[in-house]
């Protein structure tokens, strides 16, 4: 018998992590990209004051989506 639960736990799972680690991921693209040679802290503040937070989380909603549906099934189908 397939739970619900393990399905909502698997969505929390993934969506967590996506949450947790974009803004990392996105610090590390704008340094692998940039041209200058300023410190994650640097490119952290620099991002923080023309973007934002939300500029922490840009492009982050279909990984958000794709990483919950992803650990949802793993989480449902392994319980059962």
């Amino acid at each position: 018998m397939i739970s619900t639960e393990s399905f909502v736990a698997g969505f929390a799972y993934g969506g967590t992590t996506v949450l947790v680690g974009q803004p990392m991921d996105t610090l590390k693209t704008l340094q692998q990209t940039s041209a200058s040679s300023r410190s994650l802290a640097g490119t952290a503040s620099e991002l923080y004051r023309t973007a934002g937070l939300r500029g922490f989380y840009r492009g982050g909603l279909p990984l958000l989506i794709g990483g919950g549906l992803m650990r949802s099934a793993q989480f449902g189908v392994y319980s059962s």
